[in-house]
């Protein structure tokens, strides 16, 4: 049977800025436990739905990620470091998605993750990420406000759904000459409801008129109420802006109740499932798309070129733009080791004691021979030394644990005054001390408390997690 499903192509400069890197195979995606974290190595967490009703998404990203990743490390990694990706499947569910997060932030000590790719699970982890300032890149999170919510770690590398609204409704009007538009949309998603709202603002601003605007809960199965009024109201195009799973589904119902107009969508379709449920119902139906396998460029080809030698098929959008974003990563990371960092700080704190001193006082230069070895000792030891352990440390330690170590500074110099200059302590400044010790202390135990309960349940949930992957049910974005 031919199918003809045509994609139409919304290029994004962010795909032909990406396949620019890689050279070629090694890293592995087993979990290895933190214990066993390598000082040669950089762990990179992925949340995918592996498993659940939008399994192929998953996949796909992690045969693009997992390409990408042995490219890098047979070209000898980032900065001489082998590139460690672990994963963890979510199922498309938003509470999954935030457990995954943990323990790939917690136990697995990921200094960045890939994910989530839907866009309800990667509102849901996003608040997380920026609090631990740990990166945060979706491929496929479209929702319009993601990023925003999420935070400053919170990236993407794809479009957001009034782009590809944007586009449903222009491709609609302009190319396929539609006068009338019938759209239905799962209300219990972000990402659908999102490009609903785009496609029915656009469409009417264009001139054209939604003759049909009818919603759908999560998890739905039957559509023939919906497509009972769809039918009378006689649309020249049905807009269906939800994952390939339900898309099918509500075509074939369509076709049965004798609606024969074509069906519209977004990157949601992008499934080999598709044709596989849908099958004819789905002849001539349109979606957008961030990228074609058939795109004629050089760049483009010779990603697709070696997925297919790697895998055997053409690879999808979730493919291509996971790989895009670890060749970013792979080319942007940097690591700066304690003894860079210090000298950062030192130059800027020399230009910046330097321009204060100079308008406060003019300009003055110390005879520091006259006390050269309590300003060598203080700025090698105290200074020097000190910055170095620090910013060497810090890299092994969580967010939380530099800021408590931050805190302790100045009650170091509390208690070296006292037992080194002989200074009296007062009432507030021993208070004060008490504080700063008991809620580093509260502060660390809490961390280690809450780890170890959640390691306490993860027997639970894994036997939870595969009772429910035989659950029939959709997956909210």
């Amino acid at each position: 049977m031919n199918k003809k499903i045509i994609s139409a192509v919304v290029a994004t400069s962010v795909m032909a800025l990406s396949f620019m890197g890689c050279g070629s195979n090694s890293g592995d995606g087993t979990s290895k436990s933190k214990d066993e974290k390598s000082d040669n190595q950089i762990v990179i967490g992925a949340i995918l739905p592996l498993t659940g009703s939008v399994s192929t998404y998953g996949e796909s990203a992690k045969n693009g990620a997992q390409l990408c990743i042995d490219e890098i490390n047979e070209n000898g990694g980032i900065n001489g470091k082998k590139v460690v990706i672990k994963y963890e499947d979510d199922e498309g569910d938003s509470t999954k998605s935030i457990n995954a997060y943990d323990k790939l932030v917690n136990q697995e000590n990921a200094s960045i993750i890939v994910g989530p790719l839907t866009s309800g699970c990667a509102n849901a982890v996003g608040p997380k990420a920026t609090a631990d300032k740990i990166p945060l890149i979706t491929p496929t999170g479209t929702e319009t406000n993601l990023t925003t919510t999420g935070g400053e770690y919170v990236f993407r590398t794809c479009y957001i759904d009034a782009v590809q609204g944007q586009a449903i409704a222009k491709y609609a009007t302009e190319d396929l000459k539609a006068k009338k538009m019938a759209i239905l949309y799962n209300v219990g998603s972000d990402y659908s409801k999102g490009i609903a709202e785009t496609i029915k603002s656009e469409f009417e601003k264009s001139g054209g008129k939604i003759v049909e605007y009818a919603s759908y809960n999560d998890g739905d199965k039957d559509f023939s109420a919906q497509l009972t009024n769809v039918k009378k109201s006689n649309p020249d195009i049905i807009a269906l802006p939800d994952y390939y799973n339900v898309v099918s589904l509500i075509a074939d119902q369509a076709r049965k109740a004798g609606i024969e107009v074509p069906f519209i969508g977004g990157d949601g379709w992008d499934s080999p499932e598709l044709i596989n449920i849908g099958g004819d119902s789905l002849e001539g139906s349109i979606f957008v798309n961030h990228y074609s396998p058939d795109d004629t460029d050089e760049l483009v080809q010779n990603f697709v070129n070696k997925y297919k030698d790697k895998y055997g098929s053409n690879p999808d959008a979730f493919a291509a733009l996971t790989y895009s974003i670890l060749i970013i990563f792979a080319k942007q990371v940097k690591v700066v080791s304690g003894i860079e960092y210090t000298l950062i700080q030192l130059i800027s704190c020399l230009i910046t004691v330097g321009i204060y001193l100079t308008i406060k006082q003019g300009p003055y230069i110390p005879n520091l021979m006259q006390n050269i070895f309590p300003v060598l000792f203080l700025g090698i030891v105290n200074t020097g030394i000190g910055c170095c352990l620090y910013f060497s440390a810090i890299k092994e330690l969580s967010a939380g644990s530099v800021a408590i170590c931050g805190y302790l500074e100045p009650l170091s110099a509390l208690l070296f005054s006292a037992l080194l200059l002989s200074e009296r302590l007062s009432f507030i400044q021993i208070i004060g001390a008490i504080c700063i010790i008991g809620g580093a202390i509260f502060a660390e135990s809490y961390k280690y408390i809450k780890l170890s309960n959640y390691q306490s349940k993860d027997s639970y949930c894994e036997i939870e997690d595969s009772c429910e992957l035989s659950a029939d049910k959709s997956v909210s974005k």
